[in-house]
């Protein structure tokens, strides 16, 4: 079977079952009115004062803020896990995008400035560290103290919302150059550091990275430095990505083209024990991968591109209905990460900031099952639906639009404790053209 019919067929199940479900097409009016409800939780409850999104809060929109004095200390960890600020600059990068696709259909300045305002919060997550690659995953009580290590899984939505941002003519000339600045910045030294994500200070030692030959780093990697092309239009950068591009682990091994056309990220990165694969931690891979086919002028390379985006849109089709959502289901709910502490012990390194924050888990786990039951039934079908309306405007994703509007009417936002839920605007903009019909 072709990826293009395996798509058609997986949407083709999904509707069928979302019918036998009783989960009706609302219409391109009702999914459109969720997401302007949707929007709205994430512009006032879930964003701090620089526009960065936290990971919860409570019904009110009161959040526990972590103190200077405890994110000296790494507490509850020094990934952050488990507070409210450990994605800051993950959800985000990525929400920006959302936002920017949200001005230009409405050409809206209330949310124009929201852009604008998260675009100088994700600049300010660049600023906070020493090591000119260092970015923030959120910060503190004072606006400045911060986690002490970040990700790859922050870096790159932190470039891939600012690039977007700076496609579109919403940043003032001073801004542009402001923000190029630090892009530029950010990936000069990245690619200094061996590509990977240092923390703050560097000797804690780097979380995570964007040199390893798989399927996931692969796109990420490559979408970085032709970021900086487009946006610099200097060549260096340019021969650098097709260098990276073509570039082999060893003698046999796939080259990152390769891994991105053909690799085998969805069964590699699995999780079947709980039935959830985490498509949230793995759409901005996507994302670069549809950027990087847009992109690409060589008609042949630009197919190879194509071939792995098919690859995850089929894949997330036969997820959007996938999920057992109930508003009489209300699992637990815990915003006091300050629980965990009892935990807490000082970390010298990132293994030892890991192991603290995995001992944390099932803890967490038990205080707050609200977070597992959201990722699962929430997060999983929502970045389904976007990382569909990522592979274009085709006939096998129109197939899809009764399913993804459907998700989109399937939440109460109001009821949510977690915020990425952001993923439904990401998809309702990205697709606005087929959705919208």
């Amino acid at each position: 079977m072709t990826t293009i019919s395996l798509l058609a067929l997986l949407c083709v199940l999904g509707v069928s079952v979302t019918a036998a479900g009783a989960e009706a097409d609302p219409g391109p009016q009702a999914a459109r009115a969720a997401v302007d409800a949707l929007n709205q939780q994430l512009s006032t409850r879930f964003s701090d004062p620089h526009g960065l999104l936290f990971d919860y809060t409570a019904a009110d929109g009161t959040v526990a803020l972590p103190t200077a004095e405890e994110l000296k200390a790494a507490k509850p960890n020094g990934v952050a896990w488990w507070c409210p600020i450990e994605n800051g600059a993950f959800f985000s990068g990525l929400w920006l995008a959302g936002l920017v696709g949200r001005w230009e259909a409405t050409r809206d300045p209330l949310v124009a400035a929201r852009a604008r305002r998260t675009a100088a919060g994700l600049l300010l997550l660049a600023s906070v560290g020493e090591h000119p690659a260092f970015i923030a995953r959120g910060v503190g009580d004072d606006g400045r103290s911060h986690p002490p290590t970040g990700s790859d899984d922050q870096t790159l939505p932190w470039f891939y919302g600012l690039w977007r941002y700076l496609q579109s003519p919403l940043p003032t000339p001073e801004e542009r150059t402001t923000l190029l600045a630090a892009m530029v910045r950010v990936g000069s030294a990245l690619r200094d550091n061996g590509w990977l994500a240092p923390s703050d200070p560097a000797t804690l030692g780097p979380r995570g990275g964007f040199a390893a030959f798989t399927p996931l780093t692969a796109p990420r990697l490559l979408f970085i430095v032709r970021a900086l092309h487009d946006l610099t239009g200097e060549r260096a950068w340019l021969d650098l990505y097709r260098q990276l591009r073509d570039e082999h682990a060893k003698p046999g091994s796939p080259s990152r083209l390769e891994l991105c056309a053909d690799g085998d990220m969805i069964n590699e990165h699995a999780a079947p024990q709980w039935d959830f694969f985490m498509l949230w931690t793995k759409g901005h891979s996507v994302a670069a991968l549809a950027a990087l086919a847009a992109w690409e002028e060589d008609p042949a390379l630009a197919a190879r591109y194509r071939a792995g985006l098919a690859r995850w849109t089929a894949f997330a089709a036969g997820r959007i209905s996938k999920q057992k959502w109930s508003l009489a289901e209300r699992p637990a709910f815990q915003a006091d990460w300050r629980q965990l502490l009892p935990l807490w012990h000082e970390q010298r390194n990132v293994s030892e900031t890991i192991a603290v924050a995995k001992a944390q888990a099932e803890l967490w786990d038990r205080l707050s099952p609200r977070k597992s039951y959201e990722l699962l039934n929430m997060a999983e079908p929502l970045f389904a639906c976007w990382i569909v309306t990522l592979g274009g405007d085709t006939p096998e994703a129109r197939a899809c639009a009764p399913a993804i509007r459907a998700a989109l009417c399937r939440y109460q936002w109001s009821e949510l404790s977690y915020s990425t839920c952001f993923a439904g605007e990401l998809a309702w903009w990205q697709g606005q053209a087929w959705l919208s019909k």
